[in-house]
This record gives C-alpha cells, sequence and structure tokens, in this order.
C-alpha cells in the first residue's frame, strides 16, 4: 500500500497516486522515461525512502527494521542486468538449493547457457560476459523463477529484444504469476501492457 508518497530525485520531487497492490496482481507501470517508473520500483523494494507518505506490506509500516524480510520475498529484474563473478549456476541459484533445471528452461535460456565455454559452471563478469543483451536478461528471469518470489519487480523486461525473445521473457512472467507471484512491471511495451490486469501511469512531479 503506498500513501501520498513523494521522493526528491535531484531538483524534482515526484509524487505518486495512492496505489494498494493485492497478492497476485499482475500491474504495468507507464509514463514518458524520466517520469519515476524505476524509482517507483526502488521504493517498494526499500532501496529508498519516501520524502512523504508511507509504504506498507502486509499492514507493518516499510522501514529499516522490515525492509531486510521483505526484499527476501522479492524477485527483481533490473533493466541492465548485473551479476555476480561467480559461476552461471550460482548467480541463478544465489547458493540455495532449488531445481536450476526447470529455471532455465522456463527462461528459454538453456541452450545460450550450454553454449558458453563451461556451462553452467562459466564465470560472468559484472554484466554477464559471453551474453548477448537478451540472454542476460533471460538469465536475470531465470534467477527470479528459481528463486520463487512472491513480487516480481521488473524494470523494462522486454526493451530493446527481438520479438521471439521478447515473447519468451513474456512466456517466463506468465509462469511466476501461474504460481501467484505478484508482477510489477516498468514497462513501454504496448503488448506487455496489454498482459498484465492493471495500468498505473506515472509521470506528476511537484
Amino acid at each position: 500500500v503506498l500513501q501520498g508518497v513523494s521522493v526528491r530525485v535531484g531538483d524534482r520531487l515526484l509524487c505518486y497516486p495512492d496505489l494498494f497492490i493485492p497478492a497476485g496482481a499482475r500491474i504495468a507501470l507507464t509514463g514518458p522515461s524520466g517520469a519515476g517508473k524505476t524509482t517507483l520500483l526502488r521504493l517498494i523494494a526499500g532501496l529508498l525512502k519516501p520524502e512523504t507518505g508511507q509504504i506498507s506490506v502486509g499492514g507493518r509500516e516499510l522501514d529499516a527494521t522490515t525492509a531486510d524480510a521483505w526484499r527476501a520475498r522479492l524477485g527483481w529484474m533490473p533493466q541492465s542486468p548485473h551479476f555476480l563473478n561467480e559461476s552461471l549456476a550460482r548467480n541463478i541459484s544465489m547458493g540455495q538449493a532449488g531445481n536450476l533445471d526447470a529455471a532455465l528452461r522456463a527462461a528459454a535460456v538453456e541452450d545460450a547457457v550450454e553454449a558458453l565455454p563451461g556451462g553452467r559452471s562459466a564465470r560472468l563478469g559484472e554484466t554477464g560476459g559471453g551474453l548477448s543483451g537478451g540472454e542476460a536478461r533471460r538469465v536475470t528471469l531465470a534467477r527470479a523463477i528459481f528463486a520463487r518470489p512472491d513480487v516480481l519487480l521488473a524494470d523494462e523486461p522486454t526493451a530493446d529484444l527481438d520479438p521471439a525473445t521478447r515473447d519468451t521473457v513474456m512466456a517466463g512472467l506468465d509462469v511466476l504469476a501461474a504460481r501467484g507471484c505478484s508482477l510489477i512491471i516498468a514497462t513501454h511495451d504496448p503488448v506487455l501492457i496489454a498482459r498484465m490486469d492493471r495500468t498505473l501511469t506515472i509521470g506528476r512531479t511537484a
């Protein structure tokens, strides 16, 4: 729940509408570039503190005492993927037990991973050396699917992708939604927007 939330970015005060996001919702955040969509994702993740207003999760205010437990329930797909200087497998599993095969398959990135020198043991740099932009995006999707989050925050997950890769990413998002994961997605993509249940346009500043 967002109530009266605003945040200062540089010399602008971004003001957001009051918002209630129920469990299992699929929401598209739209608006022009620079309107504050990514900033809203960071606010929801507890990475930024509002200038005014309050964000609450499950009836508890999102603050320094609750943020860590909340972020443990989140999946994150940034617009520019970043990776640990670890194996690809560890970048997906983050050291947790789970079904790596199923995550790679759902994100349709199995073939790209097997083509890497070392396959799943290939060491990735911060920018995912050896992966194309679309493949890196799908690896972050595999990470989210593996983690089985309650909420996925995704920033332009289909930007600059060819139609086939875009369809693959959207299908992976559907896998998460089918599990009951809430999707909160910042996007300009009209095809992805049309697949969401609700659209929230961002853009009011003070």
